[in-house]
C-alpha cells in the first residue's frame, strides 16, 4: 500500500460542501453522520457514502437509493496492510433495493440481500449469504471473500457475473444464464450449483469434480485440488498457499481482475483524518489526512 501525508488548508470545509460525498462514523463526532441510515436518508441518487472503519459495529441497514457505499476493507491488521489501530466497517446486515447500488470494502457479518438489478458487490467480506431476489438480473459479485451461498434459491435470477471470489462454499443456487469464473473454494461440502441453469462455469478452483452440476450448465477448464484449501479462515491463509503450476490460470488470483487481499477499495482511501476541534476566527484550519491506495 502506498501511503503519504498531505497537509491541506480548510479541506474539511470544502469536503463538507460537496453534496456528492457523505462520511459516516459511529465513534468520531466530527463526522456528519453517525449511522449509515442517516447518510442514506440525506444522500441523493448517485452519491457516495464513505463508512469509517471503527471498533463499534454498524446496525443492519437498507440502501434504498442508487448509491456507492465504501468501507476501508477487512482483516487489515491480520495482513499487515494497515496500522494496529485499523478497523473494518463492520455492518450487521445490508439490504439493497435500488438498481445500480454498489458496495465496496465492507465487512458484513450476516447477509447481503439484493433486491435491485445491476447491484455491484466488490471487495467485501460477507459472513452470511448474498441472497439475490428472484427475477433480479445483471448483478456483479467480484473479488469478495464469501462464507455462504450466492443466489435466489427456488426463484431464479439471471445474467450475473460472479468472478474472482474466495468462497467458503461455492453454492450458487437459483442462478441462471450467468458467468461464474475464477473463483476459489475451500469447503468441498458446499460446492453446488443446485437449481442453477445454463451458466458458464470455468477457470475455478474446486475441491472435487463431483459437484451438484445443476441443469444445462457448461462446466469446463476448472482445476480440482482436493484438500489443498480446507480449513482456511482468512485470505491471509489463502495467499500463503502455493498452487500447482497447472492451476496458475484458475482461481481467484487469476484472470484480468484478480482477488485483492483484505478487499482494499480502489482509489485513495482516508486511513486517518485529524481535524482541529476549533480555530480562531480568520485563521487557517490545517487538516492532516493519511491516504492509502490499493496496489
Amino acid at each position: 500500500m502506498n501511503k503519504k501525508i498531505i497537509l491541506l488548508a480548510a479541506l474539511f470545509s470544502a469536503t463538507a460542501a460537496n453534496a456528492g460525498l457523505l462520511r459516516v462514523s459511529n465513534v468520531d463526532g466530527s463526522a456528519p453522520y453517525s449511522t449509515i441510515a442517516a447518510a442514506v436518508n440525506a444522500a441523493a441518487e448517485g452519491d457516495t457514502i464513505m463508512v469509517d472503519g471503527t471498533s463499534v459495529d454498524y446496525e443492519a441497514t437498507t440502501i434504498d437509493k442508487r448509491l456507492v457505499v465504501i468501507g476501508p476493507g477487512y482483516w487489515l491488521r491480520e495482513n499487515g496492510i494497515a496500522t494496529e489501530m485499523a478497523n473494518a466497517a463492520n455492518i450487521q446486515e445490508i439490504t439493497t433495493t435500488k438498481e445500480g447500488t454498489e458496495l465496496m470494502g465492507l465487512n458484513v457479518y450476516q447477509n447481503v440481500n439484493v433486491e435491485g438489478a445491476k447491484t455491484v458487490i466488490t471487495r467485501c467480506h460477507v459472513g452470511g449469504n448474498i441472497s439475490i431476489k428472484g427475477g433480479t438480473n445483471n448483478c456483479i459479485i467480484r473479488q469478495n471473500f464469501l462464507t455462504g451461498d450466492v443466489g435466489s434459491g427456488y426463484d431464479h435470477s439471471f445474467y450475473h457475473q460472479i468472478t474472482n471470489n474466495i468462497f467458503g462454499n461455492v453454492a450458487c443456487k437459483g442462478i441462471s444464464e450467468s458467468y461464474i469464473a475464477y473463483n476459489t473454494s475451500f469447503d468441498h461440502w458446499g460446492e453446488s450449483f443446485w437449481n442453477s441453469a445454463n451458466c458458464t462455469i470455468e477457470k475455478n478452483i474446486f475441491y472435487t469434480e463431483d459437484l451438484n452440476k445443476g441443469d444445462g450448465n457448461t462446466i469446463r477448464n476448472n482445476y480440482y485440488v482436493g484438500e489443498l484449501y480446507q480449513n482456511i479462515t482468512t485470505d491471509k491463509n489463502v495467499s500463503a498457499t502455493e498452487l500447482p503450476t497447472a492451476a496458475a490460470d484458475c482461481g481467484a488470483f487469476a484472470g484480468d481482475e484478480p482477488y485483492v487481499i483484505s478487499g482494499i477499495p480502489t482509489g485513495p482511501m482516508i486511513e486517518e483524518l485529524v481535524v482541529p476541534a476549533s480555530v480562531e476566527e480568520g485563521s487557517v484550519m490545517e487538516v492532516t489526512i493519511k491516504l492509502g491506495a490499493a496496489k
